[in-house]
């Protein structure tokens, strides 16, 4: 860290695994020398070597013509298996590749499970780009998701 950074309240910021800067408070004896009595809060970054990496250029993508169909699938799993092996499977069953999104929002251990289990809610979402998914499609799709599921061990809620 800088030499007018507090030894104790200093955190390095990497990028990659190499050190691009500190944020930090400074050293109280560079605060005495210049009569500062309030803490000090400082950030110090090489932003060339943040500029290296570039940023990725925000791409404007108009709102969808046709609503979508959200939706919940709530399962049962082995505790020891990871969530993204199931939202794996909920992506490799869409046979109308209707899947717009899918997000874990809920696990759960704890009162009302089995000790060796987990509880997961995924929220999806099907949709299409030039029209809104039938029934049909949305039932199809939802039932290959579910099928999917229980042939890999997963119990529906």
């Amino acid at each position: 860290p800088p030499p007018y950074a507090h030894p104790q309240k200093c955190l390095d910021v990497l990028q990659e695994g190499k050190t691009i800067g500190w944020i930090f408070t400074l050293h109280p004896g560079v605060a005495q020398a210049f009569g500062i009595e309030h803490y000090v809060g400082l950030a110090e970054l090489n932003f060339t070597r943040l500029a290296t990496k570039g940023l990725d250029t925000a791409k404007f993508q108009p709102l969808p013509k046709y609503p979508g169909m959200p939706f919940d699938i709530s399962i049962l799993v082995d505790k020891k298996t990871e969530s993204e092996v199931f939202a794996k499977i909920i992506r490799s069953a869409d046979p109308h590749n209707l899947l717009h999104s899918i997000e874990l929002f809920d696990m759960y251990q704890g009162a009302g499970i089995p000790e060796d289990k987990k509880s997961l809610t995924f929220h999806l979402e099907l949709r299409r780009a030039d029209r809104t998914p039938t029934d049909q499609e949305f039932k199809e799709t939802h039932n290959a998701m579910i099928e999917g599921l229980k042939k890999n061990g997963a119990t529906i809620r």
